[in-house]
């Protein structure tokens, strides 16, 4: 929880702090923080894939998870939380349901690598160790490691290419 709430607190102050800046309203209007955060989102479908194919012999997932997704989720919802407390200070109440929805939002969709290559490592490792295992299953769970393997890439040829 320390490697999520960190990241998402500092996010948080920054992004309350930043605010005040006048170049936050013209960094809002040419959509900087989009193209900021979008390529780390599909560097994350990245790593879950290839962690997802090597996690029946090594230790990456829980490396991917504490080291990179969570903080990297918590950073990203504080910078939604930060700017819906953006939006709370001048009094536009309007807009925070659609702050606190794009938080969750944006929380579910980073934190979901995690929990998705967490139990397709379990289910791996617990087909492995069966006597008589189905093929198919360690198959479409590798399948299931290479779509987000081409999601992550054709994602940052999007941006980059």
């Amino acid at each position: 929880m320390i490697a999520y709430f960190f990241p998402f607190i500092a996010v948080v102050v920054l992004t309350v702090l930043a605010s005040l800046s006048v170049e936050v309203a013209r960094q809002r209007d040419e959509l900087l923080p989009l193209l900021n955060f979008e390529p780390f989102v599909y560097v994350l479908f990245l790593g879950a894939g290839v962690s997802l194919i090597v996690s029946h012999r090594s230790r990456v997932p829980e490396i991917l998870g504490t080291a990179l997704v969570v903080p990297f989720s918590g950073a990203l919802t504080g910078w939604g939380a930060g700017l819906t407390i953006v939006e709370l200070l001048p009094g536009h109440w309007q807009n925070v349901p659609v702050g606190i929805a794009l938080s969750v939002l944006m929380a579910a969709i980073t934190l979901a690598p995690v929990l998705v290559v967490g139990h397709a490592a379990s289910f791996t490792a617990d087909v492995r160790g069966r006597l008589f295992r189905k093929p198919l299953h360690v198959w479409l769970t590798h399948f299931m490691a290479i779509s987000l393997i081409v999601g992550g890439l054709f994602g940052l040829w999007s941006v980059y290419g």
